[in-house]
């Protein structure tokens, strides 16, 4: 078993050695060929690795509810998501956690729904736009988290409820999460 392990490890090596070898000889015989491939990967990974991004946060409540419990629902890009195809094709959404979360006597629940960023342009522009994609985040809150919600809504002060570095989690996890 250990012998396998260590012939993995040098198979691996071997392929690194060999690419760097091959960006070694393209920098020597086509420096701009390797700065634009560069580049590119670097451009790339910096969109590969980077968070979603806060939009907006609108705050409604859960349903039946006897004691009123809020829920605030914090809308997000994130360019690994997937676009629609077009303006009549469904837009992908992927639901976080249903966290809940008490701030001195006060009990209330967090969600965050992430879109492509090609869903959000345009929505501090109109509400129409703004009010189908709020209705969109609720309905699969309710259909993935078997949940109901009320449709009416305010729309928060604040982008984000809650701490928006807490949205990294979502690079370990990809766009399978739920």
């Amino acid at each position: 078993m250990a012998e396998q392990a260590g012939a993995g490890s040098e198979s691996l090596l071997n392929q690194a050695d060999s690419m760097w070898k091959i960006l070694d000889d393209l920098a020597d015989s086509d420096p701009e060929a390797y700065k634009r491939f560069i580049d590119k990967t670097l451009k790339e990974g910096s969109t590969f690795f980077k968070s979603p991004e806060p939009c907006f946060c609108i705050s409604t409540i859960l349903l039946p509810s006897v004691i009123t419990h809020e829920l605030f629902v914090n809308i997000c890009s994130w360019e690994q998501m997937v676009a629609p195809k077009s303006e009549n094709d469904p837009i992908p959404v992927m639901a976080g956690e249903l966290q809940e979360k008490t701030e001195g006597q006060t009990t209330y629940s967090v969600i965050d729904i992430i879109v492509n960023p090609l869903v959000t342009k345009g929505v501090a522009n109109s509400k129409d736009r703004k009010n189908l994609l709020v209705h969109v985040a609720l309905d699969y809150i309710e259909n993935s988290k078997k949940i109901q919600v009320s449709r009416k809504y305010k729309n928060s002060k604040k982008t984000y409820k809650g701490d928006p570095t807490n949205l990294r989690k979502y690079l370990r996890h990809g766009r399978n999460k739920e």
